[in-house]
């Protein structure tokens, strides 16, 4: 400030030290209570590291920023455009810390896996998929586990929440707003002095009891047989009372994905909960996972006045689909991942194998080419690039490559064969 207003401008060494000086120290105290805060034995990641290599770039950037136009450019002089592009910095390093975020740099988009609670460490997270393997089986894959945790991202509410969403049904399902309450009866009350007549204002009638499901997100597989959607109600449990449930259709279709069930679910004096059994077809398709709706749609007891939640009256029930459709490499490769190929004086065909493994459910594709390495294309084999198909349950296939007896191989002489592009749920084998 000095610097600015009594020597035109013109800064010296002590404010850009000042200020690179500080911003040094207080990135030093950072780390210094970062280091400290975490105990003995526990360790923390980094959980975007091509977000934090974003900003750490930028950070060292902004110094060497600094010594360009104030030692370089314009030695102790700031010119507009200098301070124009410094400016226009700030949503650049913005932009690319948000496409960093998103996964568009760094190395791609996370798997679903890794995009399931992130705020969860390896061994919270290890924990989760024991008890789902204890509830699913202990075959389920991590695949299908984050999937099902993927499918079921929305918190439990708490049991205080449904008692509040009860009382708020006496209110017609809205928050109360004491003043506007206020307001609108005082508003009332001179309105009717003002015609001198009296109108008599309807009570809502307070519901005995209030049906409601404590579980609105469910995530099943294929193979499960059937899911148990529960029903619970609060308040006057000692009257008999019925619910009416229903379901629908979502991306997962009645009759072919799982069994259409409507009816009235009676709850005996005293009962708080009950299960309706929905059953789920498995198929041996390869497709997406797909969900369909369980809902709440009315309630009756004898002479009482009951009720359903509106805001826990729908679940929404995930079917994770369990028919792998495998993943695409070569087979019979070697450590070094190289397959042996006999050559001869005249041409012959070299025979590649493509496994499929790991499930074989339906018809998938994958794309495939050549490229030459120290073996020449068109002199010692001829480039060939195609699409294998494999049928449902097809496990192996060949890709045929002419080599050319013209010239034959030497022992070190070799080329390569890539799989690209898998489709309808297929996946490459990153190793083979």
């Amino acid at each position: 400030v000095i610097d600015i207003f009594a020597k035109e401008f013109f800064l010296e060494g002590l404010g850009p030290s000042t200020i690179v000086g500080s911003a040094a120290f207080n990135l030093l105290i950072i780390i210094a209570v970062c280091i400290v805060a975490i105990d003995d034995g526990q360790v923390r990641y980094i959980k975007e590291m091509s977000v934090y290599m974003c900003t750490a770039s930028w950070s060292v950037f902004a110094y060497i920023w600094l010594i360009i136009i104030l030692l370089g450019i314009s030695p102790h002089v700031i010119e507009v455009w200098e301070g124009v592009v410094t400016f226009l910095f700030f949503p650049l390093l913005t932009l690319l810390a948000w496409l960093c975020d998103k996964g568009y740099i760094g190395g791609g988009k996370s798997s679903s896996k890794f995009r399931v609670h992130e705020d969860m460490s390896a061994e919270e997270l290890a924990e989760v998929y024991a008890e789902l393997r204890k509830k699913h089986g202990a075959t389920l894959s991590d695949d299908h586990a984050a999937r099902i945790l993927l499918a079921m991202g929305q918190k439990p509410r708490s049991r205080a929440q449904y008692h509040v969403s009860a009382s708020r049904a006496l209110f017609g399902g809205k928050r109360l707003n004491l003043r506007r309450s206020i307001t609108s009866g005082i508003s009332q009350s001179l309105s009717r002095l003002s015609i001198r007549k009296v109108v008599p204002v309807e009570e809502p009638e307070t519901p005995a009891c209030t049906f409601f499901l404590p579980t609105l997100t469910y995530a099943v597989l294929e193979n499960c047989g059937h899911v148990l959607i529960k029903v619970k109600r609060v308040g006057n449990l000692e009257i008999p009372a019925s619910v009416e449930y229903t379901t629908a259709s979502g991306t997962a279709m009645s009759g072919d994905d799982f069994n259409e069930a409507a009816g009235w679910l009676l709850f005996e004096k005293g009962q708080e909960e009950k299960e309706v059994e929905v059953t789920i077809n498995d198929d041996d398709e390869n497709e997406d996972d797909e969900y369909f709706f369980f809902k709440l749609i009315g309630a009756k007891a004898d002479k009482l006045p009951v009720g359903v939640d509106s805001n826990a009256m729908q679940a929404r029930i995930a079917i994770i689909d369990d028919d792998e459709a495998g993943v695409l490499s070569f087979a019979t490769i070697d450590e070094s991942d190289e397959l042996p190929i006999k050559s001869d004086v005249s041409d012959t065909m070299a025979l590649i194998p493509v496994q499929r493994r790991h499930g074989a459910c339906g018809k998938v594709t994958v794309k495939y080419h050549t490229e030459g390495d120290s073996a020449i294309c068109g002199k010692d084999f001829k480039h060939v690039e195609g699409e294998l198909v494999f049928e449902s349950n097809e496990i192996e296939t060949v890709i045929e490559i002419p080599i050319m007896g013209s010239s034959r191989l030497e022992v070190n002489d070799r080329f390569r064969v890539f799989l690209t592009e898998p489709t309808n749920g297929a996946k490459l084998d990153e190793k083979r």
